[in-house]
């Protein structure tokens, strides 16, 4: 029986954990949209500064997932600003979230952003926001089913 998930605010002792589950990510993206998403040694030292950064930022906060001592998932997150004419101009913005693919299944991202927004709360933030590729079909049926709906569209394209 695998021991119960803690939901907890990350550390630094973590990092190594972070980084490797943001590989994670990145494979699962790559699968989803090949053309958009690169895994290079340069991403992984854009996130680990990118971490560093976001480990010290009080604006921002990083959630583990811990079965016993293992990490096996992370949520992060922080408080944007939005321009004024905004209803409720500053939001949260849930950045990243991924689940060890051993470790899904189990509820794991609804108790990481259950935790993200129990933080957002407690900052008085009244709304949340993120951005999900078109392409990712269950991360956007996910975020469907914890309540988020479309209110706009990012089209781009090639130069």
């Amino acid at each position: 029986m695998k021991p119960a998930i803690v939901i907890r605010k990350a550390v630094p002792s973590d990092f190594d954990a972070l980084c490797y589950l943001h590989t994670v990510l990145l494979t699962h993206l790559r699968s989803v949209h090949s053309s958009r998403y690169q895994e290079s040694a340069a991403e992984k030292k854009r996130f680990a500064k990118k971490l560093v950064g976001l480990l010290q930022d009080p604006n921002a906060r990083v959630l583990c997932a811990v079965s016993g001592k293992q990490v096996v998932g992370f949520a992060n997150g922080r408080i944007g600003q939005s321009p004024l004419f905004v209803l409720h101009n500053r939001f949260g913005e849930i950045d990243e979230v991924v689940v060890d693919h051993s470790f899904r299944k189990q509820g794991i991202t609804r108790k990481l952003i259950a935790g993200l927004i129990s933080w957002f709360k407690s900052k008085n933030v009244k709304r949340m926001e993120l951005t999900v590729d078109a392409y990712n079909t269950v991360a956007i049926k996910t975020w469907k089913t914890l309540g988020f709906k479309t209110h706009l569209l990012i089209l781009s394209r090639k130069l």
